[in-house]
């Protein structure tokens, strides 16, 4: 991660230069050596993070990952101008690379998810789950220029690699997205998919509460696809297989259809590494049966929840310091029957109040920085909250634990 050390440092804030503004700088309460320094870009806002380390007598100044920002060359221009202004002896802020200095609009942050309310809705939209390579989601964007595909992925350097093939092959009706499947078939509305691409996936058969494929998921997936519409497994895992057919017949109605060792017109990476090892292949088709009135022009989220806090509760944690006491109380991690809630850092000044968070879902946790100002609003960093059932339950706990306070 770009970073840099230096002996002491010397700028002023606010610290305004070109398309860059660092506002202001704020001290973590709960660990004295921590700082935070906010810093907005355009339309853009995120933290760099401050670490006096006494054993070495110096600072180490680098992104606060959570707001970290993409591409990599934003950050690193703001903190070239922090280290221009500092007594830095080290850094890795070489010359940006003109691969993270561009902004490629087919790929959608987690922040932009209100960017799939633009897509034509009118088209067949399809969605593949851990592209990979993307040899598979590049040729069907190819193959189908009138229809309108969204990769998911997780892993940055697929994600790269995919963006730079979109660029070469002129796609414009391919959207890289990094997230988690299961919270975006979630929150997702109904009738909305033309097709599911699930090939692949990691088996986890020693974990299998990691999985992709749950009763849970398969629920949200037959939702979120419109009648008739198909999720496509592809996997050498037998057991994976099996486990996925058991999950089908629990169900009280299901259709699907298996094939054994059928090979596709596009093999992918990893189809061809296990043909060469003459491994057994399954396929199983899914096919959703609902009969609801297909409503796809509406591309707004199924859950609508107001992730605010009450101004008076504003009022209130501005107005009194907080003390060791409280700290201690704030950053306990708190458990529940299917979430959680850890407040695991916070920061105070005149002006605001600033509280790390990590919340929700077991398996899907989110992590925020939420910003209490004097003029009693709330931000939200790098995003709001994502409205799936685990994080709105901890959000309910997250104010019930500042009311008590």
């Amino acid at each position: 991660m770009p970073h840099f050390l230096a002996y002491k440092t010397n700028f002023c804030l606010p610290l305004v230069c070109n398309d860059y503004e660092i506002s202001y700088k704020i001290q973590s309460l709960k660990y004295p050596e921590l700082s935070l320094l906010c810093v907005r870009y355009q339309q853009r806002v995120f933290f760099i993070q401050e670490r006096k380390r006494k054993d070495k007598n110096d600072i180490l100044i680098k992104a606060l990952k959570i707001t970290k920002p993409a591409p990599v060359g934003i950050l690193k221009e703001a903190l070239k101008i922090l280290s221009r202004h500092s007594d830095t002896f080290c850094h890795n802020l070489e010359n940006t690379k003109p691969k993270q200095e561009v902004e490629i609009p087919y790929f959608i942050n987690p922040e932009d998810l209100h960017k799939l309310k633009m897509l034509d809705s009118t088209r067949s939209i399809s969605l593949e789950i851990g592209f990979g390579s993307g040899r598979h989601i590049l040729w069907l964007a190819k193959q189908n220029p009138q229809s309108l595909f969204i990769g998911l992925e997780v892993h940055t350097p697929s994600i790269e690699q995919v963006l730079r093939q979109i660029q070469i092959l002129g796609l414009e009706n391919l959207y890289i997205l990094n997230f988690d499947a299961r919270i975006l078939l979630e929150i997702l509305p109904s009738n909305i998919l033309h097709r599911i691409y699930l090939h692949f996936p990691v088996p986890w058969n020693k974990a299998k509460h990691r999985r992709i494929m749950s009763k849970t998921f398969l629920a949200h997936a037959l939702r979120v696809l419109h009648k008739d519409g198909i999720l496509e497994l592809r996997t050498d895992d037998k057991e994976y297989f099996t486990d996925t057919l058991e999950s089908i017949l629990s169900f009280p109605n299901a259709k699907f259809m298996v094939h054994k060792n059928i090979s596709q017109e596009i093999t992918s990476k990893y189809e061809a590494r296990w043909q060469k090892q003459q491994k057994d292949i399954y396929d199983v088709n899914i096919i959703s049966l609902h009969d609801e009135e297909q409503n796809i022009q509406d591309f707004s989220f199924t859950q609508d929840f107001d992730f605010m806090l009450p101004k008076a509760l504003i009022q209130k944690i501005l107005s009194n310091p907080l003390s060791q006491a409280k700290i201690d109380n704030l950053t306990q991690k708190r458990v529940y029957q299917g979430y959680f809630l850890h407040i695991y850092d916070v920061y105070q000044d005149l002006s605001r109040v600033i509280f790390l968070v990590s919340m929700g879902d077991f398996l899907l946790p989110l992590n925020r920085v939420i910003v209490l100002q004097n003029d009693n609003s709330v931000l939200y960093y790098p995003q709001s909250f994502i409205p799936n059932q685990g994080t709105i339950m901890a959000y309910i706990k997250f104010i019930e634990v500042l009311e008590n306070l």
